[in-house]
């Protein structure tokens, strides 16, 4: 059965125990995201990925909908 540990207005993290797997959900919210809340979610994945510890970890995009500004990715 799966979990939802925490969200925020941009996306949610999902553990699948019977996968080992923690997933991050990004919502169509992330329209009008930030770069600043882009930066924010990543952490708060990092942040339940060292606590949870599975083996796999999928961010699912396919409702990502910002568009990243300059040097975001270089952080």
């Amino acid at each position: 059965m799966s979990t939802e540990l925490v969200r925020n207005e941009w996306g949610a993290v999902v553990r699948h125990p019977d996968l080992d797997l923690l997933e991050l959900q990004w919502f169509d919210s992330t329209a009008s995201m930030t770069d600043g809340g882009f930066m924010a979610t990543l952490c708060l994945f990092a942040q339940e990925a060292e606590k949870a510890r599975p083996t796999r970890l999928l961010i699912d995009a396919t409702r990502f909908r910002h568009r990243l500004g300059d040097g975001v990715l270089a952080w």
